[in-house]
């Protein structure tokens, strides 16, 4: 396990090589990452975003929210990026209920996503550009998709061939859910706890 100041410092390196090696930049400007504030923890930073798409693509935002809320009493800080095309779709009460639940993060330019994704432990969201985003730049992702995938995520299976840090959570019954977003509550709890021992050696 690194330390906090070497995560970022790696981070940025990483960033810094794909936009040489991909962008054809050959002195990128970089800024420094944001760090993340310490009251977050950033061992259990948690980034949710319901993504763009029609409702079989995952659009259930009272799942994200339970599984924020179970979260939050494991001491795991979860944060909400909305796009556009969230924002379109969030009623004001609904963004009443993400903002007291978490941090909500919206109305910003690309390269700031970039930074947020750099700052989480776990990015999850469903079948969306930001997460092919943050599987390009090797981000721990998790991708939501419904029976109805795309045959991009191919069939019976959870990893992806294009991205090797995505998982992917599978629904396994057209309009269910609430199994999938249980085990990754689930799954997200063991993950804090093994960090925190991590770093408590």
């Amino acid at each position: 396990h690194l330390p906090y100041e070497a995560q970022l410092a790696a981070k940025s390196a990483i960033l810094q090589e794909q936009l040489q090696r991909i962008a054809g930049i050959a002195s990128p400007p970089m800024k420094p990452i944001c760090p993340s504030p310490g009251a977050w923890n950033y061992r259990n930073n948690l980034q949710f975003h319901p993504g763009s798409g029609g409702r079989h693509k995952c659009w259930y935002l009272d799942n994200f929210l339970a599984v924020a809320r179970y979260l939050r009493t494991k001491q795991i800080q979860p944060a909400f990026l909305l796009g556009p095309a969230e924002q379109e779709r969030v009623s004001e009460d609904d963004l009443h209920k993400l903002r007291h639940t978490g941090p909500v993060i919206s109305n910003i330019r690309l390269e700031q996503v970039l930074k947020v994704l750099f700052c989480v432990d776990v990015f999850l969201g469903n079948d969306s550009g930001i997460a092919h985003l943050a599987g390009a730049l090797g981000v721990r992702v998790w991708t939501l998709l419904s029976t109805m995938a795309d045959v991009r995520w191919l069939l019976d299976r959870d990893d992806s061939p294009w991205y090797p840090t995505m998982r992917l959570w599978r629904q396994q019954h057209i309009g269910q859910w609430s199994p999938v977003f249980s085990r990754i509550a689930a799954e997200l709890t063991t993950l804090s706890a093994e960090q925190a021992s991590r770093n408590d050696h």
